[in-house]
């Protein structure tokens, strides 16, 4: 049941729709890409949200992973970082915020 109504999810992208979302509990393994920038691992699931006509728009982009980083108090410096700089607790803020990215629209 979903805000009372009962709904059937019959796959990630159902369940994704109703705002459910999973986080590994394996970040390092599953959930980042070490190598990544902290943009790049927030905004890998949901790459159509972030892109026109096949091209990324960095300003919207850019913008959305700030607020991120802002709204989890991630201490990063900059968007630009590689996320496997990070401490463990802020690599796992970034997991949670691929997962928000996903849920929310842009």
């Amino acid at each position: 049941m979903i805000d009372g109504k009962e709904v059937m999810i019959h796959n990630p992208a159902q369940a994704i729709k109703h705002g459910i979302g999973f986080l590994t509990e394996d970040r390092k393994d599953e959930g980042l890409i070490l190598d990544f920038s902290i943009k790049d691992n927030m905004t890998l699931p949901s790459t159509k949200d972030f892109s026109k006509h096949g091209f990324f728009d960095d300003k919207t982009t850019t913008t959305f992973v700030e607020q991120l980083i802002n709204r989890l108090r991630i201490k990063s410096g900059t968007p630009t970082l590689p996320v496997g700089n990070l401490s463990g607790g802020n690599q796992q803020k970034v997991v949670l915020a691929n997962g928000l990215a996903l849920l929310q629209k842009c």
